[in-house]
């Protein structure tokens, strides 16, 4: 598949009119717009292993939830192909963006546009732009950190959609897993604590429903990464260090 994006020339421009173009953001359209006004100012980049994008599937809610990690399974399986360099080109997300993803992203955050002309200026920059350097593509852009998401949990090797609801459902697991980048690069790590959250996801256990319980072990394991090199450890070796941890702060806390 062919993607025409913008060059980084039209992305400079638009982040600088970011607050001339706040009404096209709130209820307008940028496509027709742009290829007509700076057509001169895209280029081609041709990714063979993508057929097709349907943006329209993202915005999975059940009641008022968002669920993210329906949106994850369901956009990632769609581009999966694309290169992690590729995956690191700001100007892809931010064409994507603009071009195909609003309608996502302002049903994804309905209360954007809410807030007064300067708020709503930086949300719109760390949501449609990569601000913020490496937060920009695991945490804020909205297409991006889908896309970081399923990276980091198809690097697992385990099942892909028990993964990502493990690690993406909750919001403080995924903060504390997916969204530290210099860990979650580590896949035996990331393997590791994955298969801690299923497991305890399928027993039911209630270790993990709070956060004054989990977060305390989870800055033990954090301490543990600088002491015992996870890299070169295997998946069993850090899942083993990090149960002792559970039942150390379990017990700690009876």
């Amino acid at each position: 598949m062919k993607f025409k994006l913008f060059k980084n020339s039209l992305v400079q421009k638009l982040l600088e009119k970011v607050p001339e173009n706040l009404e096209r953001y709130k209820s307008g359209d940028f496509s027709n717009w742009l290829e007509t006004e700076y057509e001169d100012e895209f280029f081609e980049v041709d990714v063979p292993n993508i057929k097709n994008i349907d943006f329209e599937i993202l915005n999975n809610r059940k009641g008022d939830r968002v669920q993210d990690d329906v949106d994850v399974i369901l956009f990632f399986k769609q581009l999966e192909g694309i290169t992690p360099n590729l995956a690191r080109d700001p100007r892809l997300w931010t064409t994507f963006c603009h071009m195909y993803a609003l309608p996502y992203i302002r049903m994804r955050n309905p209360t954007v546009f809410e807030q007064d002309e300067d708020e709503a200026v930086n949300v719109i920059k760390s949501r449609l732009f990569i601000t913020g350097g490496g937060r920009g593509f695991e945490r804020t852009n909205s297409l991006a950190r889908l896309w970081w998401y399923g990276y980091i949990a198809k690097r697992t090797d385990l099942d892909f959609d028990k993964a990502i609801h493990a690690l993406v459902e909750n919001t403080d697991h995924r903060a504390s897993t997916i969204e530290r980048p210099t860990l979650a690069i580590c896949s035996s790590y990331m393997k590791a604590m994955t298969e801690v959250f299923i497991e305890h996801k399928e027993k039911d256990d209630k270790f993990f429903n709070s956060r004054e319980s989990y977060r305390p072990m989870m800055m033990s394991v954090f301490e543990m990464a600088g002491r015992s090199f996870y890299p070169a450890l295997k998946p069993l070796e850090i899942k083993a260090k990090i149960d002792d941890q559970i039942s150390l702060h379990r017990e700690s806390k009876s």
